[in-house]
């Protein structure tokens, strides 16, 4: 059931089918400022925010059960879509190419920013740094706005993609209300996207460097307190044979690697994708 949702929604994304944001999020925002009025403690509200739409999700999917194949089908589909963040990923990725492109480098960071809640500055490091750094926003945003969500859709039950993006929509909702819930939320996305992130570094080796990536794998895949992204950074520079900053680089280089990386990094998307599909239709 849930393999078949899986290739429905990839499919719907691949064609740029997706749910209007009042459905897909402002809803939670409406909900999370009525939680937030009632007197209650900071955490009493967050455990109301996320856990009324949760109940509401498992009493659709056990309604759906009852009604039939295809109404599951259509229930599991909803609550994927909910689930999954339609980035502009790849619209940014051909935009960034285009900026090195045009000696445009410094417009990068504001486009950088739309795929991850992290501030781009790089007005005082070495341009060299700012491939990188793209790099990782690239792969990082591809992992959490589909390969976590898909994976405990999968692994768990649809609730349990859904409540990854509440926790999302959450810190963004505590952004400026209060600093210790923000922190603690993070910390636990980290922890839901850690063995997402390992799977994924894995899934490299369609790359076609399977020794490589492999062997980088092992090294570094119980290291439970590396960061996530700098684990990925890592397993993309050995699976695309990038190569390592050099901040002597002239502008003319730096152009011709991002020429060649961001297409790659874009193809090795790709393929983890269709390699999801593929083990999700055979399970």
């Amino acid at each position: 059931m849930e393999s078949i949702s899986i290739v429905i929604v990839l499919l719907m994304l691949q064609f740029r089918i997706e749910l209007p944001e009042s459905i897909r999020e402002q809803w939670f925002f409406q909900w999370a400022d009525i939680s937030h009025g009632f007197p209650m403690g900071r955490w009493c509200h967050v455990v109301l925010a996320l856990g009324v739409p949760c109940f509401i999700a498992v009493l659709l999917l056990y309604l759906a059960c009852q009604l039939g194949f295809l109404v599951e089908i259509i229930v599991d589909v909803f609550i994927l879509l909910m689930a999954v963040v339609p980035t502009p990923l790849f619209s940014s990725m051909f935009n960034v190419t285009e900026k090195w492109q045009l000696d445009q480098v410094e417009d990068v960071p504001e486009i950088l920013e739309e795929l991850t809640d992290e501030p781009v500055d790089c007005e005082d490091n070495p341009l060299d740094q700012l491939r990188g750094m793209q790099n990782t926003v690239f792969i990082m945003a591809a992992l959490r706005s589909w390969f976590v969500p898909i994976f405990w859709f999968f692994l768990v039950s649809p609730v349990a993609a859904l409540l990854y993006r509440l926790i999302q929509l959450m810190v963004e909702f505590h952004v400026e209300k209060n600093e210790e819930v923000n922190h603690i939320l993070k910390q636990l996305l980290d922890w839901i996207e850690w063995p997402v992130a390992r799977i994924l570094g894995l899934c490299f080796i369609v790359s076609g460097k399977v020794g490589e990536v492999f062997s980088a794998w092992c090294e570094g895949v119980l290291s439970i307190k590396r960061p996530n992204s700098e684990f990925l950074s890592d397993q993309l520079n050995v699976a695309l044979a990038i190569e390592p900053q050099d901040n002597e680089s002239q502008l003319p280089v730096l152009q011709d690697r991002v020429s060649r990386e961001v297409p790659a990094i874009k193809s090795l998307i790709i393929r983890c994708f269709i390699l999801v599909a593929v083990i999700a239709l055979i399970f």
